[in-house]
């Protein structure tokens, strides 16, 4: 698509179709007019102050969102106004009737106007007719939170040290192996939290556990713990985190880090605090981007069992990846919890009703390919199933 001087968006709860083509260079306006209905008054403000970081101009014009002899004369008003310049309709958001309305006036005045499709990450030129336009990735994980109005408070470093990388590796390859060692070492993590040194006290009972040996030999080799006098220490509180269940979330990160380097992630911010407007805080184990949409993974080694507690029951995480995910995402995010643990049927299947990819034990291996897929949507759970039909 060429370049417009100025291009007309219809507001609706979902900002990116709206954002992207002022994203690149290439298409990016020099002002942006919003046809805003009433009850999107607030989606309107957020959406200017997102188009006014990016360098544009933004005026905002009332629009009734349902009646198709108002919505013209709106489009007719805004045509003879701005009659002496480039203009184009971006027919993507806003009500079907307010895109109907807008295209019928567009088409007579014999201007242009383009659709964004997201699902298959292309502008499709309306008028005229015909033009097809590949999108470039182009939307970043800040951007994309930004457009519905969470602010970025703190993130992670997504470089992952060489020998926690090799660490990382060896654990996902035994998962069978390692599976009960590991909930003992997640156990003495949590119990070091907040000690200064981190350290626990490890079990009799546990002394003679030759997987549990073998781990904390592994984890000593890094130098991330030490044992004295039957005691656990943890070299730091990196550490610590590290042996609590931090590792999964540095193999993933690991695997979208490598998947970036092939261009096919564009963009990516791991254990990620969020807040709204309102004050509201949120954690992410890991964001990214690609193909223009919103990709959340959380990570789990653990076990989601109603004993876990209730921020660690299968339940508990997918309701916090479906909300997140619609919230932050809207209809363009997808989810993906990623599990060292095996999930049972009944929680498998709930994830699978919430829309929820799931990769688990002894797929951990293949974690990069699987997200790869992921990405391109060939692979994924059924859609949620309506309550009422």
């Amino acid at each position: 698509m060429s370049q417009h001087d100025i291009h007309i968006c219809m507001v609706s709860g979902q900002p990116l179709p709206n954002l992207i083509p002022a994203l690149s260079g290439e298409t990016r306006p020099r002002m942006v007019i919003l046809l805003v209905s009433p009850d999107m008054k607030e989606r309107g403000e957020l959406l200017g102050e997102n188009f006014e970081k990016l360098g544009c101009k933004v005026a905002r014009v009332e629009i009734d969102p349902y009646r198709i002899d108002k919505i013209r004369a709106t489009l007719l008003e805004v045509a003879v106004q701005y009659e002496a310049t480039d203009l184009v309709l971006n027919a993507t958001a806003g009500t079907k009737v307010m895109a109907m309305g807008a295209y019928d006036v567009f088409r007579e005045l014999g201007k242009p106007a383009f659709y964004v499709d997201t699902d298959n990450n292309q502008l499709i030129s309306l008028l005229p007719e015909g033009g097809v336009h590949p999108l470039g990735d182009v939307v970043k994980v800040k951007t994309y939170l930004s457009a519905y109005g969470y602010d970025i408070k703190d993130k992670g470093d997504c470089q992952i040290r060489v020998e926690r990388q090799q660490l990382c590796e060896h654990l996902v390859g035994h998962a069978a192996r390692y599976a009960n060692a590991l909930r003992v070492l997640n156990a003495c993590a949590a119990a070091a939290e907040k000690k200064d040194p981190p350290w626990a006290k490890l079990e009799d009972r546990h002394q003679g556990f030759s997987e549990l040996r073998e781990l904390l030999d592994l984890f000593a080799e890094a130098q991330l713990i030490h044992q004295s006098h039957g005691k656990l220490y943890f070299s730091d509180e990196s550490a610590r985190r590290f042996a609590g269940g931090g590792w999964l979330e540095d193999y993933v990160v690991k695997c979208v880090n490598r998947l970036k380097g092939k261009n096919i992630v564009h963009d990516h911010l791991n254990n990620v605090v969020v807040e709204t407007r309102a004050g509201v805080r949120n954690e992410i184990d890991l964001a990214f981007t690609a193909r223009n949409r919103l990709h959340l993974i959380e990570c789990k080694s653990g076990r989601l069992s109603e004993k876990e507690g209730k921020e660690n029951r299968a339940d508990g995480v997918a309701y916090k990846l479906d909300n997140l995910r619609d919230l932050m995402g809207g209809t363009y995010g997808k989810a993906m919890l990623v599990s060292f643990q095996k999930l049972e049927p009944i929680d498998r299947s709930r994830c699978a009703e919430n829309r929820i990819e799931v990769v688990e034990s002894a797929e951990l291996p293949r974690l990069e390919e699987i997200i790869e897929k992921w990405i391109e949507g060939r692979r994924g759970p059924r859609r949620k199933m309506a309550k009422n039909l």
